[in-house]
């Protein structure tokens, strides 16, 4: 019997709507989306398994985690625009604040620029 390509293991048992789940480009941590108070936020946590850490709060709530291409940041969009951040949720900073209208952020392969869609015109662009 051949052996499976990809093996399953449970690194989160007991958390609770775990979403999104993106591995960092080094393979050492994973950033997801997780309920935290009525609102979905990123958490990271190392790959080998420990308790999630939370690295953004607000009202809002987060989404779609993207990791840099060094795996130094990860762009996340909130219903206020698309934020950067370090991997422990230090030094986060609005990269395109739109109310309701930025999405699916994605890193340009030098790291340096972030590309994600717009809906400031009334569809997505």
């Amino acid at each position: 019997m051949k052996k499976p390509a990809v093996t399953p293991d449970i690194l989160a048992a007991g958390l609770l709507a775990i979403g999104e789940p993106t591995l960092s480009p080094d393979g050492s941590t994973f950033a997801f989306t997780m309920d935290a108070g009525g609102r979905q936020h990123v958490f990271t946590m190392p790959a080998e398994g420990a308790f999630p850490l939370q690295i953004t709060t607000g009202i809002h709530g987060f989404a779609h985690p993207a990791w840099a291409p060094d795996g130094s940041r990860i762009a996340a969009v909130s219903r206020d625009g698309i934020w950067v951040m370090s991997p422990d949720g230090r030094d986060i900073k609005c990269i395109s604040r739109h109310t309701g209208g930025d999405d699916w952020p994605q890193w340009w392969p030098d790291g340096r620029s972030v590309l994600f869609s717009s809906r400031r015109r009334g569809w997505t662009q």
